[in-house]
């Protein structure tokens, strides 16, 4: 309890929730019910791989998978509990994993609701993922520029010939 709120998870019959409740007082002073809303893990986690363009991870203290955006949870569950167990949350490093047949990193950060600790969340993303980014990115750029560069130089040339021929013309008869 930090000020009149409360926080933590609940199981729910669709899955893990994440709750906030707050005591509800009349106006006269006394306490008369509570409100509770929240957020099931699943959605939070992938609007928080959205934001991050990454996969996240959700795990309790244990290393118990809670939730994640990565496919197939039972299959990657087992690699990624042998590295929380590893974590530093003093020191997030990234650490390389395999997941699926292919390398992926992996960091995990200290999962804290109102400042009391509740598990791990993971950032995982693909360990090639900036390099063939950066090369995709930097071809597509190259093309980019080349076809407006190639377009300005045939544009640029077509209206200095509207504007020459007819001057060239007046040149030419006021010779003859």
């Amino acid at each position: 309890n930090v000020g009149d709120k409360f926080t933590g998870l609940v199981e729910t019959t669709h899955g893990p929730a994440f709750v906030t409740a707050v005591a509800v007082f009349s106006p006269g002073g006394t306490l008369s019910g509570a409100m509770m809303i929240g957020t099931l893990l699943d959605t939070l986690t992938r609007e928080i791989g959205e934001q991050a363009l990454a996969d996240i991870v959700l795990m309790d203290q244990s290393g118990t998978l809670l939730s994640t955006t990565l496919p197939l949870p039972e299959e990657i569950a087992p690699p990624l509990q042998a590295l929380v167990s590893q974590a530093d949350p003093q020191n997030a490093q990234p650490v390389d994993v395999e997941l699926y047949s292919r390398p992926y990193q992996v960091m995990f950060f200290p999962w804290t609701l109102r400042f009391e600790s509740v598990g791990w969340l993971g950032v995982v993303f693909s360990s090639n993922f900036l390099v063939s980014s950066d090369n995709t990115n930097r071809m597509l750029f190259a093309l980019i520029f080349t076809a407006g560069t190639i377009g300005v130089i045939l544009v640029g040339y077509s209206i200095s010939q509207h504007i020459a021929r007819p001057i060239l013309r007046l040149r030419s008869m006021s010779q003859a």
